[in-house]
């Protein structure tokens, strides 16, 4: 069993944004992990070699408007500014990861099932960040999930 864990979280690490959990849902912690040399957006550059000072901006969106950015965590207003609740914690090799329960993170009331998150990442002062990413979350009890080929 642990090879077969090994193995499909090795496969599930090839992205820009991956998970420590195969199937990421709204209501359980869950480890977000990004690889920013994996980043396509020219100014992610400025985020290259950073230790420090880099920020998650993000939201989580549900079934009703497919808003991925649909709600997002109090005090995330200025993007111009540190959010200190979505301090990144360096990994090294410029890989950055934190974590998060989304439900209770983003405030998305009881009932409404998250199915994805909007998220990038961000120097404190605005001026470097990531393109956005689209994290799909599982809401079933039973899913599947594709892992290689991407």
């Amino acid at each position: 069993m642990r090879i077969l864990f090994f193995l499909l979280f090795s496969f599930a690490t090839c992205a820009q944004v991956t998970t420590a959990e195969i199937f990421p849902s709204g209501d359980k912690e869950i480890t977000l992990i990004f690889d920013l040399k994996l980043a396509k957006d020219s100014r992610a550059s400025g985020l290259l070699g950073k230790t420090s000072d880099v920020f998650l901006w993000s939201g989580a969106g549900d079934l009703a408007t497919g808003d991925a950015f649909k709600y997002q965590p109090t005090g995330q207003t200025n993007f111009s500014a540190p959010f200190e609740k979505g301090r990144m914690n360096s990994l090294g090799n410029d890989k950055w990861s934190i974590k998060l329960t989304p439900r209770t993170y983003f405030n998305v009331p009881a009932g409404n099932p998250i199915v994805k998150l909007g998220l990038l990442l961000k120097s404190g002062d605005g001026k470097a960040q990531t393109e956005d990413f689209i994290l799909p979350l599982f809401t079933g009890s039973y899913a599947l999930k594709w892992l290689s080929p991407t």
